[in-house]
This record gives C-alpha cells, structure tokens and sequence, in this order.
C-alpha cells in the first residue's frame, strides 16, 4: 500500500509540475481565471458587509457565534483572493 501511496505522489507532483508550466500558456484561460477571482472576490466583499448587518439582528446566542465565525473566514478569504490575483497580474483588485 505505502509502494502505491508513493507513486500516486510522484505523479501528482508530476502533474502539479506540468500544469504550472503550461497553465498559463493560453491567454484565454488566464482571462477566464483572473475573471473569476474578481467575481469570487465582489461576492466575498459584498459577504463581509452583509454579514455584520445579520449579526446585529441575529438572536440566539449560538447563530451570533456561527456568524461571526463566518465573517472572520470570509475576511481570510478576501485576503487569499487578493494574494492569488496579484499573484497572476500586475494590479490588485483592491479599489
């Protein structure tokens, strides 16, 4: 099982590899992606002004946690989305 679990790694890795060189060889596909991210990131920003208006009216003690719990995610989550797209452009989404 282990002999298995190794060489499913080391394709995996192989694959990772190959993708990484060639992913963003069509202009179209990065177009695609970078459109993407900006949509995940609207979505995940519109979240993290929604989120705290639920919270005010929000009642039992136990949804108030849940929802905060949420909103710290959805911030991390604004953070990673603004990483990832500097990382594949020159801008920031940020305006």
């Amino acid at each position: 099982m282990q002999n298995y679990l190794s060489k499913n790694r080391t394709v995996s890795t192989e694959i990772k590899g190959a993708i990484k060189e060639n992913a963003w060889s069509s202009p179209l596909l990065k177009k695609l992606f970078r459109k993407e991210l900006e949509s995940l990131y609207r979505i995940q920003k519109m979240l993290t002004m929604a989120i705290p208006t639920i919270i005010k009216n929000a009642s039992p003690a136990e949804l108030v946690h849940s929802l905060t719990s949420q909103l710290a995610e959805t911030v991390l989550q604004v953070d990673r989305l603004e990483y990832a797209f500097e990382s594949i452009t020159e801008r920031s989404l940020v305006k």
